[in-house]
This record gives C-alpha cells, structure tokens and sequence, in this order.
C-alpha cells in the first residue's frame, strides 16, 4: 500500500463534520429513530481501517446523521476523513488518489456521480491503490411491479436487523454454494418451462460477505469484490 498524503483535508475535518449535523434538522428524507452508531460500526468492522485516508460520500439530505456518525468513529480510531457531498466535486481525481477508502452512503434521487467520476473511480480500483464499500439503504426498495417502491419503515426494520447478522456464517454459506457450482454443470428448471445450464468453471464469484478489509482486496479478481 503506497503511502498516505493530507494536503489539508484533517483541517477541514471538523468544520464539515458540524455542518453535516446542522443539516440534519432539516433533511427531507429522515427516517426516525434509526441506529446510526451501529450503522457506523458496520461499516468500519467492514472496511478495518488502519490510519488510513477515507473519502466519506455523502447526500445531505438522505441520513447526514451517518455521515457525522461514520466521521467521528473513523476519526477516533486514526483515519483521515475527507467529506464528499455528491455531484460536482472539485479536484475530484486527486482527492481520489489520495485516498485508499472509498464509502458511498446512502443518496436521494437528486444525489448523483457524474460520468467522469465514475471513470475516476473505475482507473482508481483497477490500480490496485484503494477499495470502496457501497452503504446502501433506500436503494433497492423494489415494488411488485419491478418499479421503485416506497421504502417504509418496515423496510427499516428489515435493513437495521441486516446489521446484526453471523456474517462469518454467511461467508461459509456462500463458499459452499460457490464450491457447488464449481462442481460441474447446473441446471435450473422450473414447472412453468424454465430449463437453463451453466457452467461457473473458475470465473471469479463475487461474495456480499460484509468484509472490505485490506486482506480482502488482496485476492480481489474483480471490482465488485
């Protein structure tokens, strides 16, 4: 892992961090009563942080209360904290590059990455320099109809119990049906017709295991790991 620069991001540290929390107040898009410490927690068992520089991408309207939450723990445990509303980011590629962590929290639908910074961040992983986490939240509340649906409190329930799971269990669930797959040709069938075969061979798998540690990108084969 190369080494880490500031340039002035710690400086500005703490003034972003009031100002995230100031915009809570008035969010249009807060979900009550949600643990956002152990949201935060979640995210830094995943990622195992070491004095490292995190870019911490945020949507002032949707949950800034994990965005303050995320900051003061990675700050506590020795992180560079570099806030990052999204949009239009000035310096976007060399704030990137000085940074090894990457967590995208959750966004409303006016929160965007533009084309370039995706192109940025793609070169980015691909040079082996960094790893990102994705946070998501609201994302993927899907209706019956494949539609987005209302993500309600309901689904808050479901997503906060998410947080608690044996994610060591799960990891040994999915390199069993991994180690399955590998085994030879799969088919799928179904009463209404379906009949599909595949073979996985050795294609890389990608496992949603929780873990985002500097260990793990070590193996990673792809940009989703």
């Amino acid at each position: 892992m190369r080494a880490l620069r500031t340039r002035g991001f710690l400086a500005a540290t703490s003034a972003a961090l009031v100002a995230i929390v100031s915009i809570g107040a008035t969010a249009s898009w807060v979900h009550q009563g949600l643990p956002f410490d152990r949201m935060a927690e979640r995210i830094v068992a995943a990622l195992e942080p070491a004095s490292e520089h995190v870019v911490v991408r945020y949507d002032p309207e949707t949950l800034p209360e994990l965005a303050a939450e995320l900051g003061r723990r990675l700050s506590q445990s020795g992180n560079r904290v570099d806030y990052m509303p999204y949009g239009q980011v000035p310096n976007f590629s060399r704030r990137l590059e000085m940074s090894t962590v990457y967590v995208w929290l959750p966004a409303g639908p006016n929160a965007a990455t533009t084309e370039a910074q995706a192109a940025s961040l793609a070169r980015w992983l691909d040079e082996g320099t960094g790893r990102q986490i994705h946070f998501h939240w609201g994302t993927g509340t899907i209706a019956m109809d494949g539609l987005d649906g209302t993500h309600s409190a309901v689904y808050d329930s479901i997503m906060v119990a998410g947080l608690d799971i044996d994610y060591e269990a799960l990891d040994r669930a999915q390199r069993e049906a991994v180690a399955v797959l590998r085994r030879g040709e799969v088919r799928v069938t179904t009463p209404a017709g379906t009949d599909l075969r595949f073979r996985i061979a050795d294609r890389p798998v990608n496992r949603q295991n929780g873990v985002a540690s500097v260990e793990r990108m070590r193996t990673a084969r792809i940009r989703s790991d």
